[in-house]
């Protein structure tokens, strides 16, 4: 005799129909609901529909740390075949998956979901040039009321569970979130052919900016190159601007390269309507297969490009190339201010469409950019802030470390990409510990470890009876 409960919040199934055809002779008493986020009574088992991309494990631990379960207790039925599948079938292969867990499903070890909240305090890491925008974002974070600890240069900081322990001359204090700003170089992705380059009329946008009061350009054609769709729209109003002002002041004749023209945010579109009314004209190409070639007295460039409005081929020639950079993050290097056992490699901006835009793999580690509009930094904000509020869920008891045979090699410290391992104790009775605050049951720690001295509770029976489910329901 056991109780079951299906959790169907979007109704992805009939289970009224179901629970009339089912036969009650398997001794379990089942419920059902449609909407979540009220704490009910325990159930032995837990069945949670949804579609595969929200079946997480991380979801999962959610809902179960909002309803005090078990997370082992969860079982998942993704919905993957719902499209292609009619009702009937979908509710056979249901029926089929309920039974043979049934039948499999064995008693679980005790786990608890929690959910953890990191303190409220931020760090904020500036470079030597990037001073201007840390005011910029420590005013941002204000308006949010979260508080920023005073930034010093010569502190180093230490994880201390989901925070931060930072050191000074002047003391300690506990934050739970770091931002880093690092330093950009401009990046320009685009080669020219060496006698192009050897005609000197390639600038870039800071050269243009400080030789526009010399009128150098003065009724001469002007060429704008943005090759990069990322290019941040700070940089598009530079180029809004002093396009207009050429057009307008200089009675240049101005044409702007791109291969797309951004208008969204900080007033961009009237920047850019007043740059078009100004007689700028835009055109949309790939930059990629631009020929440049210099005229034979070396005064001009000539362009030849397809323009993407109507395909015909293209022959410009300008007095000057504007090349429009992409600004490209100097690596932070943490080595001299992160104390930790394990090794840390500078910090990048990880290309994982999973994570927010601004966050690192690190938790509470945030990346800001110099080039931030103010909209960006407000969606910056919110993605600290919302860390800092909602906080993370953690299964805690899912590890354990057998102490009688770890033998300190290091390699789970090493392999861990969350810091959750560390080493406890004194002298020779140091040991391997996992801090289940930080732990994210990857598993990496438990599969590496030479010794097989960490084990994580309930993880391989569970996988064995899952898989022994399915196979009974593809039967």
């Amino acid at each position: 005799m056991g109780r079951a409960l299906i959790l169907d919040p979007e109704r992805w199934l009939p289970l009224d129909q179901w629970i009339k055809q089912r036969e009650p002779g398997d001794g379990w008493q089942v419920a059902v609901e449609r909407r979540g986020g009220r704490k009910t009574d325990r159930y032995d088992l837990v069945f949670i529909i949804g579609e595969a991309v929200g079946l997480n494990r991380e979801r999962i631990a959610e809902v179960c740390a909002e309803r005090g379960w078990n997370p082992l207790q969860a079982v998942p039925f993704p919905c993957d075949l719902r499209e292609t599948a009619s009702v009937e079938q979908l509710l056979s292969r249901w029926d089929q998956f309920f039974k043979a867990t049934l039948r499999t499903w064995q008693t679980v070890p005790q786990v608890a979901a929690e959910r953890l909240y990191p303190n409220k305090r931020i760090a904020l890491f500036t470079e030597n040039e990037t001073e201007r925008t840390g005011r910029r974002i420590e005013s941002a974070l204000k308006k949010w009321g979260l508080d920023v600890a005073p930034q010093r240069d010569d502190c180093f900081f230490i994880r201390h569970g989901l925070d931060f322990q930072v050191f000074s001359p002047e003391g300690s204090e506990t934050v739970g979130a770091i931002i880093l700003v690092p330093e950009e170089e401009d990046y320009f992705s685009l080669r020219f052919p060496e006698e192009v380059t050897e005609t000197r009329r390639i600038i870039t946008l800071s050269e243009l900016a400080k030789k526009m009061h010399l009128r150098r350009f003065r009724l001469e054609t002007v060429v704008f190159l943005v090759p990069r769709v990322t290019t941040p729209p700070a940089l598009w109003k530079k180029v809004f601007t002093f396009s207009r002002s050429l057009a307008e002041r200089h009675g240049s004749r101005v044409v702007v390269l791109c291969s797309e023209t951004v208008v969204a945010g900080d007033a961009l579109e009237e920047d850019y309507r007043e740059a078009r009314k100004a007689g700028v004209l835009f055109e949309k190409t790939d930059l990629g297969s631009v020929v440049f070639l210099p005229t034979l007295d070396m005064r001009k460039v000539i362009m030849r490009f397809r323009t993407e409005r109507d395909r015909f081929e293209t022959e410009l020639s300008g007095h000057w190339i504007v090349a429009v950079p992409e600004p490209k993050m100097i690596p932070f290097d943490l080595a001299t201010r992160f104390r930790e056992d394990r090794l840390l490699r500078p910090i990048v901006r990880p290309e994982n469409v999973n994570l927010g835009l601004h966050t690192l793999n690190e938790p509470g580690m945030f990346l800001f950019s110099n080039w931030l509009s103010s909209e960006e930094l407000d969606s910056a904000v919110q993605d600290v802030y919302g860390y800092l509020a909602e906080g993370v869920v953690r299964e805690k008891g899912r590890l354990e470390v057998d102490e009688e045979k770890c033998v300190l090699c290091l390699t789970c410290l090493r392999t861990c990409p969350w810091g959750a391992v560390c080493i406890e104790g004194e002298s020779k009775r140091r040991k391997a510990q996992v801090r289940w605050e930080l732990c994210r049951v990857c598993g990496l720690c438990a599969s590496s470890c030479p010794a097989s001295a960490i084990s994580i509770t309930g993880h391989i029976e569970k996988r064995q009876n899952l898989e022994l489910a399915q196979g009974g329901a593809r039967r």
